[in-house]
C-alpha cells in the first residue's frame, strides 16, 4: 500500500481521481459520479443519434428509383443512386441536374436520362457525363458520341481539360444539353427518338465496361445523331 505520504492519482480523460490517507471527501465523490453519468448520458445520445436518423429520400421514376441517403458527406458522398427494383442500375447520380424539373422529366417510354461520373482507376472521374439507360442496362454513355471524342477517365493534361455536362434542360419532345471542353461550349438537342435510336444501337454494338463501381456502355464514335 501506499504511504500516507506519498498520495497517488488515477487519470481518466476529463476525470482525476485522488487517493489519499484521509480518503475522499463526500462531496468530492458525488461530483465524480455526476460526472461519470453526464459521460454516460452522452455516450447514449450519440448512439442514439446515430442509430434514429431518418429513413433514406426514395423517388420513383417510371420504372425506376432514385434513393439518397438521409446524411451525406461535405463532399456529397455516398450520393444518390438510381434503381430497378433491387439492383443498382447507378451508384453516383448528380440529381442536382434535374434542376427545377423533377427526375420524372426525364424519363420517358421506358427510359431515363441522368448525369454523373464514371468509375475511374480506383474511385469516380470527377468530370459528369450524360447517361441513358433503359430495363436493367447497363446504362450507356452519351456523352463520347455527342462531344465526339473518346472519354479517357485518365487525366495527363494532353488533350485539354476533360469534356464534361454542364447543363441540361427540358425540350419539346426531347432534352438540351451543354458541355464544356477546353473552355469551349458544345450543346445538343436530343430527342427522345434520337435517345431511344442510340440504346437500341448500344445493344447491338457497344462496347461494354466493366468496374467495381459500375458497369456502364460506351457507343462507337460515329455520326452525332
Amino acid at each position: 500500500p501506499c504511504p500516507s505520504s506519498c498520495p497517488f492519482s488515477l487519470s481518466y480523460p476529463g476525470l482525476r481521481f485522488r487517493k489519499n490517507p484521509r480518503g475522499l471527501a463526500a462531496r468530492h465523490q458525488r461530483g465524480v459520479f455526476q460526472r461519470l453519468l453526464k459521460y454516460v448520458g452522452l455516450t447514449a445520445a450519440c448512439i442514439c443519434l446515430v442509430s434514429c436518423r431518418g429513413k433514406a429520400q426514395v423517388q420513383t421514376v417510371g420504372g425506376y428509383a432514385l434513393v439518397t441517403p438521409p446524411t451525406m458527406g461535405p463532399d456529397h458522398h455516398p450520393g444518390t443512386s438510381l434503381l430497378r427494383g433491387d439492383k443498382v442500375i447507378w451508384a453516383n447520380v448528380y440529381a442536382g441536374y434535374f434542376m427545377s424539373s423533377t427526375a420524372t422529366d426525364f424519363s420517358h417510354d421506358g427510359m431515363i436520362l441522368f448525369v454523373g461520373p464514371v468509375p475511374a482507376e480506383s474511385n469516380w472521374w470527377p468530370y459528369p457525363q450524360l447517361f441513358a439507360v433503359r430495363g436493367d442496362g447497363p446504362p450507356v454513355v452519351l456523352s463520347e458520341r455527342l462531344v465526339g471524342q473518346r472519354l479517357v477517365p485518365v487525366y495527363d493534361g494532353s488533350d485539354g481539360i476533360p469534356f464534361e455536362i454542364r447543363h441540361i434542360a427540358l425540350i419539346n419532345d426531347g432534352v438540351r444539353v451543354e458541355f464544356r471542353h477546353s473552355g469551349d461550349t458544345i450543346m445538343h438537342t436530343l430527342s427522345w427518338a434520337d435517345i431511344k435510336r442510340l440504346l437500341d444501337e448500344a445493344d447491338k454494338s457497344a462496347r461494354p465496361v466493366s468496374h467495381n463501381l459500375g458497369d456502364y456502355r460506351v457507343l462507337p464514335l460515329t455520326e452525332r445523331p
